[in-house]
């Protein structure tokens, strides 16, 4: 039996480290201490008799987690809401790069601004990422439509 779950899949040595490898470096690992991925597995409703000593050695290998697992974590913070008085006024931006596989066009980037209050979202692709693509694609689709924007939040 799971807590989580009605009952937990039990899974053999091969199994379960795959199951290891996928939940510690897979898409939503996050190469995580070894308590942590065994809570992992068992809310994933996996289950093994040997499953807490396997993902600390698993861990102990682990040449990321070695290395990063004390600067990995971001030390805790007050959390601020954000918000936007009215609709269209504050954008937020931000390049996706490079999309695999190119579009048909040789594009290899994503340019994407989304509005605050209502979640809109405008986006285009591009072959590179350069301030006067940018700039562009401002006025084209955001001025000109939307009006004057008052606020630009971007992580660079």
């Amino acid at each position: 039996r799971g807590f989580s779950t009605e009952y937990a899949r039990c899974l053999d040595a091969n199994e379960a480290l795959e199951v290891i490898q996928e939940a510690h470096e897979g898409i939503c690992g996050g190469h995580v201490g070894y308590q942590t991925l065994v809570k992992q597995i068992v809310r994933a409703g996996y289950y093994w008799p040997t499953m807490q000593r396997d993902c600390h050695q698993f861990v102990k290998k682990c040449i990321k987690y070695q290395l990063h697992a004390q600067s990995i974590h971001a030390p805790t913070a007050y959390l601020h809401s954000v918000s936007s008085p009215w609709p269209f006024s504050m954008w937020a931006f931000d390049v996706v790069d490079p999309i695999n596989p190119h579009a048909s066009n040789g594009h290899r980037y994503f340019l994407a601004a989304t509005d605050y209050f209502t979640k809109w979202v405008e986006a285009i692709t591009l072959k590179t990422v350069e301030g006067q693509h940018v700039v562009s694609f401002i006025h084209k689709n955001l001025l000109c439509r939307f009006g004057i924007l008052h606020d630009i939040v971007s992580d660079n």
